[in-house]
């Protein structure tokens, strides 16, 4: 008599409980947790940074625009009447123009890279500033 023989094999866990995947969930919750808490160091780090760094170029173009920008402004003032007064010749009061511009110029560089620092940390924080 020939027959047909048929083996079936399983694996039931009567006494385990899932432990091994509730171990290796609890270690890739943790391992989350860890990772996250990292990101949050270093995001905060770098809103730190990004801060001092735009509280630095505020000051810097700030200081300039009081200092260079409104001289550059009297400087050309002055040329502009000593030269209509027949004072001054066409070179001085070209060469204060020029002075001017180029202090605009540099003020418009400062200001620059103020917004662009407030760019970075607006991006960094999710948060739009002010000016």
């Amino acid at each position: 008599d020939l027959g047909t023989v048929f083996t079936v094999h399983a694996t039931l866990p009567l006494f385990d409980r899932g432990r091994p995947e509730q171990a290796m969930a609890a270690a890739r919750r943790v391992q989350a947790e860890a990772r996250a808490e990292a990101l949050r160091l270093i995001l905060r780090g770098q809103v730190a940074a990004l801060r001092e760094a735009l509280i630095q170029r505020r000051a810097s173009a700030e200081r300039y625009r009081s200092e260079a920008v409104s001289n550059a402004t009297e400087i050309e003032r002055i040329a502009r009447v000593s030269y209509d007064a027949g004072e001054r010749g066409i070179l001085e009061l070209l060469d204060a123009h020029r002075l001017a511009a180029s202090a605009r110029v540099r003020q418009a560089a400062l200001d620059l890279a103020v917004r662009q620092i407030e760019i970075e940390l607006e991006f960094a924080t999710g948060w739009e500033i002010g000016s």
